[in-house]
């Protein structure tokens, strides 16, 4: 590695960092106030250069850039850049401008490299750890991954500048040249080295160069480096083992010069050299831009790195790339980020694990204080003291505090760091618990105040996306924007205002905005007569206007983004019961022109699906849609009764041809209500298909491999359609009246003629007699599932079954007590206790 590299007085300064590093955050902000430099150049998307002004208005961070587009294939991908205040590139943004200097992002814009790199975060290093070199010096050091690499060697030392440039580049050398030829890498590269040869030739000041340490070095190499410098970093090196670079690290303090003073001394060979390859150089650069400042050179930068990638480079032919699609929407914005999302423990692609630890030990080194730890200790306990009303004693302080200090002098941590806390509460406090995977209130309350709990907020100057708008001037308008409180809003949808309220509301649940909830509709209750009456909750959440922000991607209006949206979700899961719920979903926004296209493509999906619980799924939606048309605005699709009967005729064939044995009984009950419902909606327009629903309910009936519950079903609805008449309903009952049947056939029997049954005393008479012929044992077990039958009547139904039941057995009040205080499984007790106390005496002659 060149040492010229580690000069922080060159004229150009390659500056490394670790996006979200507190110490590389520090260190910068004291060299650029130190430099004061005419420009910086900083890794991140070179098309939002003409916006840059935005990034420092008066925002509460953390906030991120998030850049999308749609390219010409209808495929739509987006990615953030997040800041925070500890973010080393906010602070070469923000130090920079206050200075004076030229400010830039000079990475490659989203819609190019995109095509390159599938990742949601471009400042994030997940990928770090699979480099084999990583891997092998977390071996050697004895840590888990790369943010403990990281730690140990840069964030606990807190390295002097000269120290730090040393470190990191060193570190990020070996890493690059072990990354390779990787595509994605050499590209953002490329485009990076052009913006900084359009600044060198521009300025003649000091120029810093801002990018993640693994790009640093292969920067620096092709702007003076040698051909063969620069092919190192275009091949990957088979021979090059992981022990062939370690010894960097074990040797380090040999290689740092100790202070930046004597680092930036330059040797008489050295300055001869950077003479040379200047010279060399500027042989070689044709045609460089003579301005970096513009959204135009940016957008020519971008195109000639593209040209460059799509042909071979550096020999290697075997190299392949992807076709590179034009973007045909494209759009880049500020938006609110969260520490929760900055967060790579929560499952989101970010940077650093637990931000909010290290925005302490920023807080607290940027003032010149020590043990960060300390500070979250107290924060966790005021936390659970205020939130979960939980008091931690102080034996138990003490020793999470001595843990930690203990675990951190074993590791040989200069202060007590993130793991160390963590560990010191698991081996004071835990114990054995966590053997048992039981979440301790203590580590779940210092696990959240690792993360923290800070919410970006866009200043009121910052430009907003066009949905933004649209969004926010409408909710205005009806007088329902989120506030800070719950606003409950109660739509009858009869009303032309209330209508395109609930269409707009539908639209924002449908692109996942927190703060806006449907509590009630009328499709609440599917069976019941209803009001045309929508319930809704809006609140101001954290999250709320950066989900409009992100939700760009799909449309600049909100109409767009909905239909976008929901027509990604229909081709995610392309089956009748999701085409089905987005036709719904489509009336429900009032999508017109969608609404006719999805019908028509569950028509063609009717016949292509096999599975009996998914078509009446699918049923239970389009009965909606006939129900409720004038609720639901189904008017721009005409008529739902081809997509009924379509449905209704499908689910009755696979019902015949497959039964339903293998399903549960709920799923079951709620086919056949579906099916019952659907009959009465088709019998005036389509009398063929009920009758068909009759003759199937006949054959379900009479077949012997249908289930008890299914076969109660069928008998409860041929029953209350007067199709079975009473006997053969006894007859049916009679076939399963053994104890481990006969509460399954009661269950689907009272599911589906619960009223008409209330009505029978014939066949109550005769149920009464199935019970009552049961021993003792067989009573208990056909107990639950016959009382789990009849808990669908409700305590004052149950009452009068009772006393229609002790009529019709001449029986009175006085000789059961209906009024009895005893619960169930007490009576449970009292009868098998008789009948010990029966058998006993029978046994033993106690009674003639």
């Amino acid at each position: 590695m060149n040492p010229r590299i580690l000069d922080c007085n060159a004229d150009i300064v390659f500056f490394p960092v670790r996006h979200h590093s507190p110490t590389a955050a520090l260190l910068l902000s004291s060299l650029l106030q130190k430099l004061k430099p005419a420009a910086v150049l900083i890794e991140g998307p070179s098309d939002y250069n003409d916006q840059l002004k935005e990034l420092v208005l008066d925002h509460q961070l953390p906030i991120a850039i998030y850049s999308y587009f749609e390219d010409e294939l209808g495929e739509r991908s987006g990615a953030f850049y997040p800041f925070c205040e500890y973010s080393p590139e906010w602070q070469a943004v923000t130090k920079g401008q206050k200075q004076g200097a030229s400010v830039e992002f000079i990475d490659m814009a989203w819609a190019e490299l995109s095509n390159l790199s599938r990742r949601r975060n471009l400042y994030s290093d997940e990928d770090q750890g699979s480099i084999r070199y990583i891997s092998e010096l977390c071996k050697q050091l004895e840590v888990d991954g790369f943010s403990e690499l990281w730690d140990k060697i840069i964030e606990i030392e807190n390295p002097a500048l000269a120290d730090y440039m040393s470190r990191v580049h060193h570190l990020c050398y070996h890493m690059r040249i072990f990354a390779g030829n990787d595509q994605e890498i050499i590209a953002r590269e490329d485009c990076m080295a052009k913006f900084i040869r359009a600044a060198k030739e521009k300025f003649s000041g000091k120029i810093i160069v801002v990018t993640g340490g693994m790009h640093s070095y292969a920067l620096f190499a092709r702007i003076f480096g040698s051909d063969e410098e620069k092919s190192e970093f275009t091949r990957l090196k088979p021979e090059l083992v992981p022990e062939s670079v370690i010894p960097w690290w074990l040797n380090f303090g040999e290689q740092t010069a100790g202070t930046e003073e004597q680092s930036s001394k330059k040797t008489d060979e050295q300055v001869n050299a950077e003479k040379e390859a200047d010279a060399r150089q500027s042989d070689k650069e044709q045609n460089i831009p003579s301005s970096s400042s513009s959204q135009e050179t940016a957008e020519q930068i971008n195109a000639d790195k593209l040209d460059e990638v799509a042909g071979s480079k550096e020999g290697d032919k075997e190299k392949h790339h992807a076709p590179i699609l034009k973007a045909k929407v494209r759009g880049i914005a500020l938006t609110p980020y969260s520490y929760e999302r900055l967060d790579s423990l929560t499952g989101y692609e970010s940077g650093m694990p637990t931000p909010g630890f290290y925005h302490q030990v920023y807080t607290d080194r940027r003032n010149n204080k020590s043990e960060s730890y300390r500070v979250l200790l107290t924060k966790t306990i005021s936390n659970l003291r205020k939130k979960k009303g939980q008091q931690i004693s102080s034996a138990d302080l003490i020793a999470v505090e001595t843990s930690a200090c203990a675990l951190a002098a074993l590791r040989g941590h200069k202060e007590v760091w993130r793991l160390d806390l963590i560990d010191g509460v698991i081996s004071a406090i835990l114990k054995d618990e966590r053997n048992f995977d039981i979440p301790h209130p203590f580590l779940l309350a210092i696990e959240e105040s690792l993360r923290g709990d800070m919410v970006g907020r866009l200043s009121d100057k910052a430009s907003l996306p066009p949905l933004v708008l649209e969004v926010e001037s409408k909710l205005r308008q009806w007088d329902i924007y989120p506030q800070s409180f719950e606003r409950l809003l109660h739509l009858e949808l009869t009303d032309e205002l209330a209508s395109a309220q609930s269409m707009f509301l539908h639209k924002l649940t449908i692109l996942h905005t927190p703060g806006v909830v449907l509590q009630s509709s009328p499709l609440d209750d599917h069976f019941d007569n209803i009001q045309a009456l929508e319930s809704w909750s809006i609140q101001l959440n954290p999250g709320f206007h950066a989900a409009i922000i992100e939700a760009s991607i799909y449309g600049n209006t909100l109409c767009d983004a909905a239909m976008a949206k929901l027509l990604e979700l229909t081709q995610a899961t392309n089956n009748t019961a999701s085409a089905a719920k987005a036709l719904l979903s489509a009336c429900l926004m009032g999508l017109k022109e969608l609404a006719v296209e999805l019908k028509q493509n569950l028509l063609d999906l009717i016949r292509q699906d096999s599975d009996l619980l998914r078509v009446g799924s699918a049923l239970n939606h389009t009965l909606y849609l006939s129900k409720y048309d004038t609720v639901l605005r189904t008017k721009p699709i005409d008529s739902v009764q081809d997509l009924l009967s379509a449905f209704f005729d499908r689910c009755l064939w696979l019902l015949d041809s497959q039964g339903a044995s293998s399903y549960d009984n709920n799923s079951i009950e709620h086919l056949m209500r579906s099916l019952v419902e659907t009959s009465e909606q088709l019998k005036i327009v389509n009398v063929a298909s009920a009758e068909y629903f009759i003759d199937v309910l006949k054959r379900l009936r009479s077949s012997a491999r249908t289930g008890a519950f299914l076969r109660g079903a069928a008998c409860g609805i041929l029953w209350t359609k007067d199709e079975l008449k009473n006997d053969a309903l006894v007859d049916d009952l009679t076939y399963f009246s053994n104890p481990s049947t006969i509460g399954e056939f009661l269950n689907g029997l009272i599911a589906l003629a619960k009223e008409s049954l209330k009505q029978r005393d014939d066949l109550l008479k005769s149920l009464d007699q199935f019970l009552l012929a049961f021993s003792v044992d067989q009573f208990l077990e056909a107990l639950p599932k016959t009382r789990l039958a009849f808990s669908a009547f409700t305590p004052r139904e149950r009452h009068m079954l009772a006393q229609k039941i002790l009529k019709l057995t001449q029986q009175t009040n006085s000789d059961i007590d209906l009024e009895s205080d005893f619960d169930i499984e007490s009576a449970t007790q009292m009868l098998v206790l008789e009948d010990r106390i029966g058998e006993a005496i029978k046994r033993y002659g106690l009674r003639g």
